[in-house]
């Protein structure tokens, strides 16, 4: 069966992936907890991952026909609001004009 063997494909990289990027989260947040400040690298992180999980909740939701889909369809438009959300909380965060 190629479909579960894609879709096994898919949900083990999207494991290592989070697993991956929770150890760089709490690596950034205890490099930078003296200052408090995420940085540059920690605004991506918070960024990349919404975004890696919207393009693979696309290819679950092409390979997933006939199955309940409305929890995919939730999960992709959370994602493709947290991205921007975090974009504009960081853009008010580090803009030039705030104070600290």
């Amino acid at each position: 069966m190629p479909g579960a063997r894609s879709l096994r494909n898919l949900y083990l990289f999207r494991a290592g992936f989070s697993a991956v990027w929770v150890a760089l989260v709490f690596s950034l947040a205890s490099a930078q907890a003296g200052d408090g400040t995420i940085g540059l690298l920690g605004g991506i992180v918070l960024v990349i991952y919404p975004i890696s999980d919207a393009i693979a909740t696309t290819f679950d939701l092409q390979s997933s026909l006939g199955m309940a889909r409305w929890p995919q369809g939730f999960n992709l438009a959370a994602d493709l609001a947290a991205a921007p959300s975090v974009l504009i909380a960081l853009q008010a965060r580090y803009s030039p004009g705030r104070r600290s």
